[in-house]
């Protein structure tokens, strides 16, 4: 009886190898330029918290997460914005407004799993160059890049919390 069970189980091994050999295999596609790159990855570094009228250090770090180096352009002298919004969701403080952004093509290059760092300093003055007030408020960052077929992706980071805390 034992033989009659193992005929029926080797049959269904063979098919089973069968259909798996026959099976096309996908294999992960490159990411293709242009696409939303799943290369990139767009992270903010931001202190918890902040003293008021205490310079905040923000590192806004691109980082190449695939195994091959990635070419890009950046378009505009910064590429990169850091906005600092209210717990109202007002946007309270933004890099661009308070800099003049010129129009250069600088071409970039990351090499698997390299990292770039942009750095900006807050001065917790609000656009209109007041002072902040002691509260919580929401950073984020932003990176324009440009492919080299001339299509573009802002890349987002995750909202952060920043709170700035009343000086002792």
């Amino acid at each position: 009886m034992s033989k009659f069970l193992l005929k029926p189980l080797a049959f269904a091994s063979i098919i089973l190898f069968a259909v798996a050999c026959a099976t096309p295999r996908v294999l992960p596609q490159q990411p293709t330029v242009g696409d939303a790159n799943p290369c990139l990855r767009l992270s903010l570094n931001v202190p918890s918290q902040s003293q008021e009228t205490q310079e905040t250090e923000f590192a806004l770090e691109l980082t190449n997460t695939c195994d091959d180096s990635l070419s890009f352009l950046l378009d505009k002298e910064p590429a990169y914005d850091i906005q600092i919004s209210s717990p109202k969701n007002e946007l309270v403080w933004s890099l661009r407004r308070e800099i003049d952004v010129s129009d250069i093509v600088l071409t970039q290059e990351l090499k698997a799993g390299q990292t770039r760092v942009f750095t900006v300093m807050w001065n917790q003055l609000d656009s209109d160059g007041a002072p902040v007030e002691a509260e919580n408020y929401i950073a984020v960052g932003t990176l324009d890049v440009v492919f080299d077929d001339d299509s573009e992706q802002t890349l987002k980071t995750k909202p952060i919390t920043l709170s700035i805390n009343t000086t002792p």
